[in-house]
């Protein structure tokens, strides 16, 4: 599951949305949704289960059942139940927000409850999709997954919980789990390091260094269509499954692709995608750690209230202090258009404001969003990769947290397809931007001469949060960089007929020189100069991982697994 550009994504996120007989809605056209109702903020880390009663629950409320942790002993027809699988663990776990889940036997699932006296109904099971090596497993996934679907009735019985279901001819029989069990669902996280059939693929979509040991990366786990968090203490070697559970489950057929920002091993923050079509009344949310991916918690949901939207896919969350931080929301695609909604905190992401969408900031709207990030809590910058959609550049500013934005024109440098800086956009596009020091922003623009069909690709910096720029030529015709500081940085790309081929920058950009020759272009990810990642492939290529060797100057190929 590499990463393609969001404006293909789009469009493929629309044509699905249109099924047969179904006429899609352009944003502008979609309905008001309400805002969603407040609830008490979500947790993947199981809570104390509380002393067993039999005093019946409130309607419509999670009742005693909230809080408690349970795995599956046995179920079928009553009085004639078959134990589960040997070697398999089913679990299920109610949440004090009306939400249960836990894992199946080989996927982590998720779904609402409620709890009324002693009737107890779920609704909509969603789930992850890894594939079991186990036949039995497997089956015994869809008949349990099946029977909470028609659960009636339950009775507790000191530590264990017996659920009717299909019409009282059947029973789901649980014991409860102790706080602190070693079981896979609690943790936050899944468990997908291996299978009875050996260890579990993986193919890495984005790096995240943090230094020489740890780091961590989105990753597709055994061909599976959820791109998990992933994070490593050898440097790359090996990855531990630190994906929170219910955040990605969704039974469907779509990728669902996150978005994250980490600041250390510790804290990191990531949304996830929402399988289109999106309901009326969805509410995204964002997850924060600060244990190392430990436990995860979303403290509320961002709202799409009031606004048009077809679906939610997320992109470029950052964070400046911990406190401060932004996030990119693609609501909907169409007539070259990429519509969007901006969001903000102010608080470690405990609360999300939306301050630009469609209908407040119509012109924003347009051409394939390539970045976004702020310097501070007022000044921010928003680009645009469309060669040729229209003569102004897609970059603009904010100077009052995102409420209203201004077009930014760059200097026109020697070279340079376009008539003048007003039409540079008829040519070129935003590739990257990178935040480099308070105030200090790098982006790489890349143009196309039509005529020629030929690439270039230029360095431009502001030292005073967008104000003014300088830029000068790259050594390559499309590539992406990395800069640890203000002044080192690297530079991945094709030159001179070489596919990748890896410059190395100590003067902020001004000059380059070339290190090292690799076999595609990629992401580049370091920590310091002696410290280095680069990861390789896309689309359809199958990646590589490249380390920078203990001498600091060859490169070594990393085959990158599981940790058991």
């Amino acid at each position: 599951m590499r990463k393609t550009s969001i404006l293909l994504l789009l469009v493929a996120i629309v044509a699905a949305a249109c099924a047969p007989g179904e006429v899609a809605e352009t944003p502008g056209a979609a309905a008001e949704t309400p805002a969603p109702e407040a609830t008490t903020p979500p947790t993947d880390t199981p809570e104390p289960a509380p002393t067993a009663t039999t005093e019946p629950a409130e309607p419509g409320e999670a009742g005693v059942l909230a809080g408690t942790n349970w795995e599956l002993v046995s179920f079928g027809p009553v009085g004639a139940e078959a134990d589960v699988v040997a070697g398999s663990t089913v679990t299920l776990l109610f949440d004090r927000n009306g939400q249960a889940g836990g894992n199946s036997g080989c996927n982590s699932y998720g779904a609402p409850y409620d709890v009324s006296g002693d009737q107890i109904s779920f609704g909509e099971v969603v789930s992850t999709l890894m594939a079991c090596a186990d036949d039995d497993i497997m089956d015994q996934e869809g008949r349990y997954l099946a029977a909470l679907q028609t659960a009636e009735s339950f009775a507790l019985d000191g530590d264990r919980l017996t659920i009717t279901y299909d019409g009282g001819q059947r029973v789901l029989n649980f014991v409860r789990q102790e706080e602190g069990s070693a079981t896979d669902e609690d943790s936050s996280t899944e468990d997908a390091s291996s299978t009875e059939e050996g260890a579990a693929s993986l193919l890495l979509d984005e790096l995240h260094m943090i230094d020489a040991r740890r780091g961590w990366a989105l990753g597709q786990v055994d061909d599976g269509l959820v791109q998990h968090i992933l994070f490593t203490a050898d440097a790359g070697e090996s990855w531990q499954v630190l994906t929170p559970h219910r955040a990605p489950a969704a039974a469907t057929e779509q990728q669902l692709e996150a978005a994250a920002y980490f600041a250390s091993a510790d804290e990191g923050w990531l949304s996830y995608a929402l399988p289109a079509p999106v309901p009326p009344d969805a509410s995204p949310r964002v997850w924060v750690t600060r244990d190392g991916g430990t436990s995860w918690e979303s403290d509320a949901a961002l709202d799409l209230s009031g606004m048009p939207y077809e679906h939610y896919y997320p992109s470029h969350l950052g964070f400046l202090n911990g406190q401060f931080g932004w996030l990119l929301a693609h609501l909907g695609a169409g007539m070259s258009h990429d519509y969007i909604a901006i969001f903000t905190t102010a608080d470690g992401g405990a609360t999300w404001q939306r301050v630009a969408d469609p209908d407040s900031s119509p012109d924003i709207q347009a051409c394939n969003k390539s970045g976004l990030l702020f310097t501070g809590e007022r000044d921010g910058l928003l680009a645009g990769d469309c060669p040729g959609l229209m003569p102004p550049l897609f970059l603009y500013r904010t100077t009052d947290g995102g409420a209203t934005w201004a077009p930014v024109l760059l200097p026109l440098l020697e070279g340079q397809p376009a008539g003048s800086a007003e039409e540079m956009g008829n040519a070129c596009g935003v590739r990257q931007m990178a935040l480099l020091a308070s105030g200090a922003v790098a982006l790489s623009l890349h143009c196309v001469d039509f005529e020629s069909g030929s690439l270039q690709t230029w360095l431009y910096r502001s030292d005073d949060n967008g104000e003014s720029w300088q830029g000068q030529p790259l050594p390559v015709s499309d590539g992406l960089f990395d800069f640890t500081n203000p002044t080192e940085g690297w530079l991945l790309g094709e030159a001179e007929g070489e596919p990748g081929v890896l410059f190395t920058t100590t003067d902020g950009g001004a000059t380059w020189q070339r290190a090292a020759e690799l076999p595609a272009q990629g992401q580049v990810d370091f920590v310091d100069a002696t410290h280095g990642w680069i990861l390789t492939g896309g689309g359809m290529d199958q990646p590589q991982l490249f380390r920078l060797g203990d001498d600091g100057q060859s490169w070594q190929t990393l085959d990158p697994v599981i940790a058991p």
